[in-house]
């Protein structure tokens, strides 16, 4: 009767290892309803899968990461705006890593999406990424990893939003405006 109570108990101490964690992350914080609608990111990954840890961690972003990045490149190219600017974004790929041998206490964004930029009917398009990092204690729980999501999307949107910057600063010159 003790096997017995033993082989269930450790079954279950398995199959609770073996279970994903999935963790809603807020990004609530991150969107202002109505900035920049100039400015479209297209749908992008629903979940984002923390690589390199012993348990499989699943991150669900709510809102959903591309209105998140949307509002946060919106917010940081407002000043670019003038009138019949546009900007469409698609193709949007976001993936988090752990480096356990040589970075454990640190988690990094690749982060990559294509935009297409209309500037009064100059039309130029454009692949953007950015791979940021940020800190998390070594050893730190699912929990270290959902609160690091919304310090990583920022610090790519500025990144990006700097490259779109450039691009649409670049094509004001052209004499089609």
């Amino acid at each position: 009767m003790k096997r017995i109570a033993w082989a269930m108990g450790a079954c279950m101490l398995v199959a609770a290892c073996s279970h994903d964690v999935r963790l809603a992350v807020p990004l609530g914080n991150m969107v202002t309803p109505g900035t920049a609608p100039w400015l479209q990111v297209s749908q992008g990954p629903e979940q984002i899968e923390v690589k390199g840890l012993e348990q499989k961690l699943v991150l669900t972003p709510a809102p959903a990461l591309a209105t998140a990045l949307q509002s946060a490149l919106g917010k940081s190219l407002q000043p670019d705006y003038f009138t019949d600017l546009t900007v469409s974004c698609d193709s949007l790929d976001a993936r988090m890593k752990v480096d356990q041998e040589d970075a454990p206490g640190k988690v990094a964004m690749d982060l990559s999406l294509r935009c297409t930029i209309n500037e009064r009917g100059f039309v130029t398009h454009g692949a953007y990424s950015a791979a940021p990092v940020t800190d998390v204690a070594a050893n730190a729980g699912s929990g270290a990893y959902a609160r690091a999501l919304p310090v990583l999307l920022d610090a790519a949107a500025k990144d990006i939003a700097g490259h779109l910057h450039a691009d649409i600063a670049a094509n004001k010159g052209n004499p089609h405006h």
